[in-house]
């Protein structure tokens, strides 16, 4: 039985136990929100209140920079493997973008980093700690690996 299924049973509501676990979850950010956006807060509000801040959050922002492709779209006119160290300027470009965190920062990628992509991620991380250490709030790291 859900959560949604128990309170309905009890008669309570999820606002009430929500008020009552002392939650309260608001983002004047979500405002901004596309109804499609505000579906998914009411949601993530009302059933995992519990997370705000840590395991979600409402954000704006934009994408810094152009769009970074590796390898580079002419390898693929090239009927030959590309060279070694084709796409070496990621890792540094990451480094660049990711050190001027002071709030927040999301990292996606396809799968989990190795080589100089984790050389780079530490030097950026140690960046962004130096840059945390005189910030009123926590800078949030968030790295998600898609495999």
């Amino acid at each position: 039985m859900t959560l949604c299924g128990i309170l309905d049973c009890c008669g309570t509501t999820e606002v009430d136990l929500l008020s009552e676990l002392n939650v309260n979850v608001a983002d004047g950010t979500a405002k901004k929100l596309s109804y499609v956006g505000s579906a998914a807060y009411e949601a993530l509000r009302y059933k995992h209140a519990w997370h705000h801040h840590s395991q979600w959050n409402v954000t704006t922002g934009k994408t810094v920079g152009s769009l970074q492709q590796t390898p580079p779209i002419e390898t693929f006119a090239k009927a030959t493997d590309p060279e070694a160290g084709h796409s070496d300027y990621f890792p540094e470009k990451l480094v660049e973008i990711m050190s001027k965190t002071t709030t927040w920062c999301d990292v996606m990628s396809l799968g989990p980093p190795d080589g100089l992509f984790t050389e780079k991620m530490r030097e950026a991380l140690k960046i962004i700690s130096e840059t945390a250490k005189d910030a009123e709030k926590p800078i949030i790291i968030r790295v998600s690996v898609v495999c």
